[in-house]
């Protein structure tokens, strides 16, 4: 498999918030990012380094749902990674996410780049929330429920029973599960069409029965970014190391060199 894997194109429209795209700009470039379009009346004017370079049509890319059904099964998992990466290299290394990752929110390059699409629905999150993150699955694969219960108050949590913590870590063993099994396998391995839809629907539920402990909005945005995320790879069949790819991402990781580059970035966009 090719590495890096890049994204192709950040496609900005007119009518999302610029500083938003400026911000998306700033974290994406020299990560992954070959080259940004601005959309202007059905063309693209590609763009480097600020100048218009080129101009592409919408013969270019290729729609999800319609140009990669009949691909074979080693690009949809190349697109797979290049995906997950798309979305979580930005989370964890700066802590921002496009949380609305639907199938009509990326299209897709004949060379198996991607094209990310509508910033309106961007999220920066504090930097202890991605420590968190990466801290509840090192205490899910050590089974230490004090780490867990740390990770959580990262994330907002306070107050949390011990059968708060129980309907918690199911949620957590689903979500994580895929990244702490480390073999190729699809992400929905055994799970029955809609789980994670109704996982997360008993989980709100239940905690709401536990005295009404209310979700914080970082949690709610990260389920409804991984569950969306969750459909592009179900559709493509992917059969991927999950775990050695999250490995990868979090190597290393320092929330205060985070929380420097999250704040470079900021400054940059005038955020």
């Amino acid at each position: 498999m090719a590495s890096p894997i890049r994204i192709s194109h950040i496609v900005l429209q007119t009518n999302n918030p610029k500083a938003l795209q400026d911000w998306y700009c700033t974290v994406l470039e020299g990560e992954m990012v070959h080259e940004f379009v601005i959309i202007e009346s059905g063309t693209a004017s590609v763009r480097r380094g600020g100048r218009k370079v080129a101009t592409v049509g919408a013969g270019d890319v290729l729609y999800f749902r319609t140009g990669w059904r009949t691909k074979f099964k080693e690009e949809k998992d190349a697109l797979a990674v290049t995906m997950f990466k798309a979305w979580y290299v930005p989370f964890y290394r700066y802590g921002v996410i496009h949380g609305d990752p639907h199938l009509g929110n990326y299209t897709v390059r004949p060379d198996g780049s991607i094209n990310l699409l509508d910033f309106g629905c961007v999220r920066i999150f504090p930097p202890r929330f991605v420590r968190g993150s990466i801290e509840l699955y090192r205490a899910l694969m050590s089974d230490d429920e004090a780490r867990a219960v740390a990770a959580y108050e990262d994330w907002g949590f306070s107050g949390l029973s011990r059968d708060m913590i129980a309907v918690l870590n199911r949620w957590a063993a689903f979500l994580y599960g895929p990244l702490m099994d480390d073999r190729p396998r699809r992400l929905t391995e055994g799970m029955a069409d809609g789980h994670g839809r109704d996982m997360a629907q008993n989980v709100f539920g239940e905690l709401r029965k536990m005295g009404g402990v209310r979700p914080p909005r970082e949690f709610v945005f990260m389920d409804r970014a991984a569950i969306g995320l969750g459909a592009v790879f179900i559709h493509l069949r992917a059969s991927i190391n999950w775990h050695r790819l999250f490995e990868s991402l979090i190597e290393g990781f320092d929330v205060g060199a985070l929380a420097s580059r999250q704040d470079d970035a900021l400054k940059v966009a005038g955020l």
